[in-house]
């Protein structure tokens, strides 16, 4: 029995001793997160990857060899810096594909650093002196357990990023985070780009974007609807024979509702959604990936907007590429309805910039649906009827929510528009469809969507002139530009023939893509 107890008090005494060090780990990255808008948005993601620091430092508090231990210590901190320094001049998160930038342009990054030192001192002096701290209390502090084998297990436990990326085909898990630690960002990244070190195929080179300045207003408070496998061939809004969207149908004749369809940028939700905001064209370009030329948030806080992003999925979809230039972030859970609730806590009255990103008509679609809104039957009936009719519930959840977001939106005193498309659709067993289900196959039927804008009467005559320019857009990239022409930005790709792409399950085009004209 004193065994146990002498054993469990060693035990605790490690444990407390290794969250002082997690803490000296995560100092930095807290420090710089508080000094620096954006860097950090925590949710409770975030505690999880403080556990996962704390639990790493456990295992190398375990180390029996000072320098050892202050070897990995130095690891987890230089991982952190790594990701401070990066956004501190570039305002944005590490990315897969810099990485190699790293020893092909080396030149250039040294110069850089050499020059912008005076911005990036917190960083540079903070690390350091914590990993000297580190070494001066490995040497003082007696440590309660110590193992020999466990310098392998620590170095196997870093190994094991790289070798599970190594056999991924879908790099999302793997993109960074705006609620991760720096530390953690890196490594993510860093395991991807090892991972599948020498299986990358050479992209092409692209020319970068070009971003030009338009002579219009922008309007005071523009959203952003992302839909979730919304198929506009199965809304009413566009003919179809079943009331799916009757409240749209209703606003046909209103003059600020415009609503055309076409085709998505991909047909998964972690491909379309930094595809779309990054106003990403061609499939094999990294360019708006890596140099945020076209990034719509980043548009919008040059044009001094508060930006948002709430999200009913998980933030990680989109964050990790919009962070740099995000003001809020909001991840809620439960129905759709608590999007329309979290803008009761917008200032109306500041310049809003807001992406609301909804999950209703994901499978299982009665689930995202509430009960008033099961207006088809569905329950113990033949699998198609399941389907098909659980479906149109749920886009008539959508078709009420749109409409009581675009009431709100008519009551305000100042400009403001609302943009609404889906990431990709969803197939519904139709002869079109060749009898199949769902999304993630790489075919026209699986990227039909709906574009729809509403504004309040309000705008800029030369916006409301290039808004109407809706029926002539057939494109993800097509809309995405003419939501940043409503920024008051021309984004013009150099390469752009009049091509458009669906992609597949790669971010890269690995997976495959689709081109129409």
């Amino acid at each position: 029995m004193s065994s146990g107890i002498a054993r469990f008090t060693t035990f605790s005494r490690h444990l407390a001793l290794a969250f002082f060090f997690a803490a000296l780990v995560v100092l930095p990255d807290l420090v710089y997160a508080l000094l620096t808008p954006g860097y950090l948005h925590p949710t409770l993601a975030t505690l999880k990857h403080l556990a996962i620091i704390w639990l790493l430092s456990a295992l190398i508090l375990a180390i029996p060899s000072r320098s050892l231990a202050t070897l990995f210590f130095a690891i987890l901190l230089f991982l952190g810096t790594a990701q401070q320094l990066h956004f501190g001049y570039f305002h944005s998160y590490i990315k897969p594909y810099e990485i190699p930038l790293l020893f092909t342009q080396r030149e250039e990054v040294f110069e850089t650093i050499t020059h912008a030192w005076s911005y990036l001192i917190l960083p540079l002096l903070l690390t350091p002196a914590i990993l000297l701290l580190i070494w001066w209390l490995l040497g003082k502090i007696e440590r309660p357990w110590t193992w020999r084998p466990m310098p392998w297990i620590v170095a196997f436990i870093l190994l094991l990023g790289p070798l599970v990326a190594s056999q991924r085909t879908r790099s999302y898990v793997f993109m960074p985070k705006a609620h991760a630690l720096g530390s953690i960002n890196t490594y993510t990244v860093l395991s991807w780009f090892l991972g599948k070190l020498g299986q990358e195929r050479q992209l092409p080179e692209y020319p970068p974007y070009q971003i030009h300045p338009l002579p219009i207003t922008p309007p005071q408070n523009v959203i952003v609807v992302m839909g979730e496998s919304l198929n506009a061939k199965y809304m009413s809004l566009f003919g179809y024979p079943a009331p799916s969207t009757p409240n749209l149908v209703r606003l046909k004749r209103d003059p600020n509702f415009l609503y055309h369809q076409g085709y998505s940028c991909g047909v998964t939700t972690d491909v379309a959604l930094p595809t779309f905001f990054l106003l990403k064209r061609e499939p094999t370009n990294p360019n708006p990936i890596v140099d945020n030329r076209s990034n719509l948030f980043r548009l919008a806080k040059e044009q001094g907007y508060c930006t948002t992003f709430i999200t009913m999925q998980n933030p990680m979809l989109l964050s990790g590429y919009i962070g740099g230039y995000l003001d809020r972030l909001i991840s809620l859970k439960g129905y759709d309805e608590r999007l329309l609730e979290a803008l009761e806590t917008i200032d109306w009255n500041q310049r809003n910039f807001i992406v609301l990103h909804q999950r209703s008509s994901h499978s299982p679609y009665e689930k995202y649906t509430p009960q008033r809104f099961w207006h088809f039957p569905f329950q113990d009936r033949p699998f198609h009827d399941y389907m098909l009719n659980s479906y149109l519930n749920s886009l008539r959840y959508t078709d009420w929510l749109l409409t009581t977001l675009f009431a709100t939106i008519a009551k305000l005193q100042s400009p403001a528009v609302v943009f609404f498309t889906s990431d990709h659709g969803e197939m519904l067993g139709s002869p079109e469809e060749q009898g199949r289900y769902g999304h993630v196959i790489l075919d026209f039927a699986d990227a039909k969507v709906p574009f729809l804008i509403y504004h309040n009467g309000k705008l800029d005559r030369k916006l409301l002139a290039t808004l109407n320019r809706l029926p002539q857009i057939r494109s993800h990239f097509q809309f995405g530009k003419l939501i940043a022409n409503t920024l008051g930005y021309e984004v013009v790709d150099p390469e752009d023939n009049g091509s458009y792409y669906i992609n597949g399950v790669d971010l890269l085009g690995r997976g495959g893509f689709l081109e129409y004209k």
